[in-house]
């Protein structure tokens, strides 16, 4: 979250300007959660996008984790866990670049 200090002159903004969100390593380090979102959803509840986490189709509210990998397994729907497998590794690769770029820009703040 945005550090809640009261704002000075400028609205707390650095000297030269707003900076943007690509330019803000706090930004960048919380935009790494939509990442591991995927467009089509998960099976059998396409409303929900996340692939790391989310509620189990059976479990109501209790969280599952990789849930298309673990309910595919879990249902032998292999097919299903499968693809889960591939959509659950591209969220996290992103997420890790995220992570990385995020690193990065830290690093050149602390300079």
């Amino acid at each position: 979250m945005r550090n809640r200090r009261a704002a000075g002159p400028g609205g707390g903004r650095p000297p030269g300007g707003a900076r943007g969100a690509r330019d803000d390593p706090e930004q960048r380090a919380l935009a790494g959660a939509i990442e591991a979102d995927d467009a089509d959803g998960l099976p059998r509840r396409d409303w929900f996008k996340h692939q790391i986490y989310a509620p189990g189709f059976y479990t109501g509210y209790g969280v599952k984790t990789m849930p298309q990998i673990r309910e595919g397994l879990e249902e032998k729907r292999f097919d299903e866990a499968q693809g889960g497998v591939r959509t659950v590794s591209a969220a996290v690769n992103a997420l890790a670049a995220q992570v990385q770029e995020a690193a990065g820009a830290l690093a050149k703040v602390a300079r």
